[in-house]
């Protein structure tokens, strides 16, 4: 049974991460005849309260778990930003499971830190923003949650929104408004 499950599951693409780029990226191949499959985080509890261990360890051992099921032994990686941190882990700790690794857009933070300007500072504002104690950047951005999340999703990309799929954007929209949804987004970066 257990291999007709796996055999069940095959897909052409497989997409770890439903952050824009991923989304975007499944909704583009939903009509190209592919089987995609997208992988997402965890559920929101296991981001509330990672172990000690950090967001990328969790995640990587929970998409290395999720690959098992699905039936792939032996796989692509490739990872945008937190994405590429947990591919990154991923084919450290599952070295055997990698076949090849693409790390797209990461930068080791620390190194960034040190090397902080004022213009690194104003374009990376959210960095220091986002790290604040717990209630101080929620209560800013869900003052107005739709204001911020257009202002970053322009500001990080095309400088509009028009590059998003409407479908993918509402998605976006009906998800920030949440109270949680925002805490989560914060806790990523403390």
């Amino acid at each position: 049974q257990r291999r007709a499950r796996r055999a069940e599951n095959r897909s052409s693409a497989i997409i770890v991460g439903a952050g824009p780029a991923g989304l975007c990226l499944a909704r583009g191949l939903r009509d190209s005849g592919l089987r995609v499959c997208l992988l997402e985080q965890q559920p929101l509890d296991a981001l509330r309260r990672p172990a000690f261990d950090g967001r990328e360890i969790a995640l990587t051992q929970h998409s290395a778990a999720l690959m098992r099921e699905l039936g792939h032994d032996r796989y692509f990686v490739c990872g945008h930003d937190r994405g590429g941190r947990v591919a990154h882990r991923l084919a450290l700790d599952h070295a055997a499971a990698v076949r090849k690794l693409c790390v797209i857009d990461i930068a080791p933070t620390l190194d960034m830190y040190d090397a902080t300007d004022m213009r690194f500072a104003r374009a990376y504002y959210h960095w220091f923003h986002l790290i604040q104690p717990a209630p101080l950047p929620e209560r800013h951005i869900g003052a107005d949650p739709l204001w911020h999340l257009h202002y970053v999703l322009s500001a990080w990309g095309s400088g509009a929104l028009d590059i998003f799929e409407p479908a993918a954007l509402a998605d976006y929209e009906a998800a920030f408004v949440q109270p949680e949804t925002i805490h989560v987004t914060c806790e990523d970066y403390r």
